[in-house]
C-alpha cells in the first residue's frame, strides 16, 4: 500500500471528512515533496522532517515527544497523524485553543482549499508557505482521492449472493450469475477453485 493511501485511510479513520482529508494531505504533499513519507528529510538540509516537517526542538516537536511517551508509541506515520488530531481535538495547548477551534470548524464545514490554507497558517506554520501549491494539491485530491473504504464495504455488503447447491461448480455458478470465474474467485477470496461447500454464499456482480 502506498504512503498516500496509508495517509488517506488513517485520516478517514480518524473521522476527517473528504474535504478535510484533502486539505491536510495538500499540506503533507508539499512538506514531503509528494512522498507522504514520515521519514522524509528537509531538502537542502535543515532540521525539518516527517509528514509535518516538525523541526527538532520546537514547541510542536517537544509536545509530540511527550505525546509519544504518554501513549507508549514510537514515531511513525500513524503516530504523527494521531498527534495532529490529538493536538486539535484533545489537547490544543501548543496549537492554541482559538486556533484549534477554527481548525475544527473548517474541518467540519470548509472546502478542501479552505482547510489547506487554514491548516497551513494555524498548524503547519511553514517557513516558506507555497500556499498556492498546497491549495492546488488539495483541490485535486478532493475530487481524485481513492474511494472511501467504508463506501466500498457497503457496496460489497449490497452485492448479490448465490447459495451453493449440490453438484454446483464454479463454472456452473459463473454461468448462472453471469460473473466470470476470475471475478467469483476474487470477490470471495477462494483459495482452491475446485473445492466449494454446499450452502456457502458466494458474492457475484
Amino acid at each position: 500500500m502506498s504512503n498516500k493511501k496509508k495517509v488517506y485511510n488513517k485520516l478517514k479513520g480518524l473521522g476527517f471528512s473528504t474535504a478535510a482529508t484533502a486539505g491536510i494531505m495538500g499540506n503533507i504533499a508539499i512538506e514531503t515533496g509528494g512522498t507522504y513519507d514520515y521519514k522524509q528529510k528537509q531538502y537542502g538540509g535543515g532540521k525539518g522532517r516527517g509528514l509535518f516537517q516538525m523541526e527538532v526542538g520546537n514547541a510542536v516537536s517537544k509536545d509530540y515527544v511527550k505525546f509519544l511517551n504518554a501513549s507508549d508509541k514510537k514515531d511513525s506515520l500513524d503516530s504523527q497523524l494521531e498527534y495532529m488530531h490529538h493536538s486539535i481535538y484533545k489537547d490544543p495547548e501548543v496549537v492554541g485553543h482559538g486556533n484549534a477551534k477554527k481548525l475544527r470548524n473548517v474541518f467540519e464545514g470548509g472546502t478542501a482549499e479552505e482547510v489547506a490554507e487554514l491548516f497551513m497558517s494555524k498548524w503547519e506554520k511553514p517557513g516558506i508557505p507555497h500556499l498556492e501549491k498546497r491549495v492546488e494539491v488539495a483541490k485535486t485530491l478532493s475530487t481524485g482521492l481513492e474511494e472511501d473504504p467504508i463506501e466500498e464495504a457497503i457496496k460489497t455488503v449490497k452485492r448479490p449472493s448465490y447459495e451453493v447447491q449440490s453438484k454446483d461448480t464454479l463454472s456452473s455458478i459463473s454461468r448462472k450469475t453471469g460473473t466470470t470465474l476470475e471475478e467469483l474467485i476474487s470477490l470471495n477470496d477462494i483459495k482452491d477453485p475446485h473445492v466449494i461447500q454446499v450452502g456457502t454464499k458466494l458474492l457475484y456482480k
